[in-house]
């Protein structure tokens, strides 16, 4: 899963973001890499690696996660796209 939007302040969302790993790990969230601009920090990328598709649509859907988003400095309507992996050697 991949989730775009844009941040209010990168430092502030990061440590947000860091401080909920227990919790996406809880709900099948494996890895996660964050991607941002250079030009522009506030524009982020994070994507995921979930157990399961379906319980990567649930935590999208959660209004946990919108709440936290908020308060996390989000400022732009997020974009989730869920895409399965195929993993290659």
């Amino acid at each position: 899963m991949t989730v775009a939007h844009e941040v209010k302040d990168f430092d502030r969302w990061k440590e947000v973001f860091d401080g909920t790993i227990a919790t996406r790990r809880s709900v099948g969230q494996m890895s996660a890499y964050i991607l941002h601009y250079p030009v522009d920090q506030r524009v982020v990328t994070v994507v995921f690696d979930w157990d399961t598709m379906g319980r990567a649509r649930t935590f999208a859907h959660d209004v946990a996660l919108a709440n936290g988003m908020v308060a996390a400095g989000v400022i732009s309507t997020p974009t989730f796209t869920v895409v399965p992996v195929e993993r290659s050697n």
